[in-house]
């Protein structure tokens, strides 16, 4: 009879020997209870009707077992095929079988043929990453493809990093994920937040929506799970009312090629994200309400802390980045006493630090329930999403986060000035057009200011302006608006993402354009310095991410200084290059 050899490290499948008793096999990631090989080469052969040739071939994907019971950290695996469609056993002569493949893949082991000894080898602790991939939670499927520069990038959509906080769990801090059987498909992604008062189309057009948003995006260039590269963790933009961590621009592989690990959130926003209100206050254990978006967050970091190893990142060398809203989602992250040892290192884009007073926000939130004519929870819970988000555009609900003395202790202002938030490496800057513009009010004063308050606690803030802008948009009276160097860092250098028909578009014709309109795009001529400043922006952000340090080969980026407010400059348009100078301040529009 054939049999299943185990030894330490792998287990073999053999052409001969001796029966075996029921073995069980104990370690910190499976356990194996009543495992026996019982199909010869010759019955496998039988069974498929075809050649002993093609016999040998299948062995990699038909050795079966008997009564197979498997568990992964206390949770039972049900074997799926590459579809992620469960494989059903089947019963011959009383006997119900599994085929190897599914139950391997299913612990994320490799399995290989070996021919020379003539048999099925599977290696338990094999340190490659597939297309499946084991989390703290359950096995993933993912998939693989070659990416822009060659090499294979491995993604995985709509990961589940908390359990869906609809029904009584709306308005609750994240909730830890409850584990899974089987393998999770994860090809697709999965829907977006409920979005609040759109006026960009772009985000307007959103869909699907739901309250069940609790997911996030993994894009990975490693090999094997030991490489330690460094993790980015992006939070989109969207004024905390609108966006999603789901947008092509955030999803593609020409940052992740660069070497880093790319994780990107999707998170509760507007009402169901930061709501305060005064029965919620009533109901909670610390009398406060608010800030669920941030527990999101939090919550999507430890997942970080707890699986990105999984996926060829280093939990010790975590960077978090985003713009606009999502700038002052990491400095929300900064502050937050709850978020500290989650993070090394911080990029806000185009960030703010203007704040709502929790006078206007409880107000706001009171004056809500008050339109949906609810008198308790019970009944705000259980009302449709789409009657909450109706209602709070209607009366122009506020949005922002609150000092609850929990995830916030003090206002972002109040906490970067006083030094009490997470001390990390921090780029900080914005872009000239909406600079020009005023487009964030203050926005000038708030990089100084965080970059002073930075290095007055000796920190290291490097600062930036970015200001690139397609020819011929140039040619059209435009510049770099707000979200506009997205499509750089991002290296949407040829606009296959569609970045640049979202906010630089719209914001163009809203502010800087003199003949066009936002219902007429003019597709942007990129050459070959918006690609050359693309590729070199990507490197700056990884090589920040690696290291703490923006610079690279060839360009030093200095420093802050709050003396000289020295600053990167990134642009190629007149024949230019990114250089430092100095006196940000200047920039400042009256």
């Amino acid at each position: 009879n054939n049999i299943l050899d185990v030894s330490h490290r792998q287990w073999y499948f053999c052409t001969g020997g001796t029966n075996r008793p029921p073995i069980k096999l104990d370690g910190g990631m499976c356990n194996m209870k009543k495992v026996r090989a019982i199909v010869s080469c010759c019955t496998i052969a039988a069974l498929l009707a075809t050649t002993a040739a093609a016999a040998t071939e299948s062995i990699t994907r038909t050795l079966l077992y008997q009564d197979i019971s498997i568990t992964v950290d206390g949770t039972e695996i049900i074997p799926t095929d590459v579809n992620g469609e469960v494989v059903e056993p089947f019963v011959m002569d009383g006997t119900t079988y599994l085929p190897l493949r599914a139950v391997s893949e299913a612990l994320g082991y490799d399995v290989e043929w070996d021919a020379e000894n003539n048999r099925v080898v599977i290696s338990t602790e094999s340190n490659s990453i597939r297309e499946v991939v084991q989390t703290d939670k359950g096995a993933i499927r993912g998939i693989s493809e070659t990416g822009t520069y060659g090499g294979v990038v491995h993604s995985y959509f709509g990961i589940p990093y908390a359990e869906a906080p609809v029904g009584d769990l709306r308005w609750r801090p994240a909730q830890e994920k409850t584990p899974w059987s089987g393998i999770l498909d994860c090809r697709e992604m999965e829907a977006n937040s409920y979005q609040f008062g759109t006026n960009l189309a772009n985000f307007a057009n959103l869909s699907p929506l739901s309250e069940d948003c609790l997911y996030l995006n993994v894009i990975t260039p490693a090999e094997t799970t030991d490489e330690e590269l460094p993790v980015m963790v992006w939070f989109h933009g969207g004024g905390l009312a609108m966006g999603t961590g789901n947008e092509a621009t955030y999803n593609n592989t020409r940052l992740p090629e660069q070497g880093c690990v790319i994780v990107s959130v999707v998170m509760r926003l507007g009402a169901f994200g930061l709501l305060n209100n005064s029965m919620l206050d009533a109901e909670s254990e610390t009398g406060t309400s608010g800030n669920y978006m941030l527990s999101d967050m939090i919550a999507a970091l430890e997942w970080v802390q707890n699986n990105i190893e999984a996926f060829g990142g280093d939990q010790n060398n975590v960077t978090i980045f985003g713009e606009s809203g999502g700038g002052k989602k990491v400095l929300a992250l900064v502050a937050s006493p709850k978020a500290a040892g989650l993070f090394q290192n911080a990029i806000i884009q185009s960030g703010s630090l203007r704040e709502t007073s929790s006078e206007i926000l409880k107000a706001s939130g009171d004056k809500l329930f008050e339109t949906l004519g609810v008198t308790s929870l019970e009944e705000a819970r259980a009302l449709p999403a789409e009657e909450i988000v109706a209602a709070c555009n209607e009366i122009n609900v506020s949005y922002d986060y609150c000092v609850d003395g929990v995830y916030l202790e003090q206002t972002l202002q109040e906490a970067l000035a006083s030094g009490e938030y997470n001390h990390v490496n921090l780029m900080i800057g914005g872009n000239k057009g909406e600079i020009q513009s005023n487009f964030i009010e203050g926005i000038v004063p708030s990089i100084v200011d965080a970059a002073n308050n930075v290095t007055a606690y000796g920190g290291n803030a490097y600062v930036y302006l970015f200001d690139q802008t397609p020819a011929n948009w140039v040619e059209m009276g435009g510049r770099a608006v707000h979200a506009q160097e997205m499509a750089y860092m991002w290296g949407d250098y040829d606009n296959v993402s569609r970045t640049f028909n979202g906010g630089p578009w719209e914001l163009n014709c809203a502010t800087w354009f003199t003949d066009a309109d936002v219902n007429s795009f003019v597709e942007p001529e990129l050459d070959e310095t918006d690609r050359a400043l693309s590729e070199i922006m990507m490197d700056m952000w990884v090589q920040f991410a690696r290291t703490g340090n923006p610079s690279i080969a060839g360009t030093l980026w200095e420093k802050w200084s709050p003396e000289k407010e020295n600053y990167m400059v990134l642009s190629m348009m007149n024949s230019t290059t990114p250089h430092m100078e100095a006196g940000y301040s200047s920039l400042a529009v009256e």
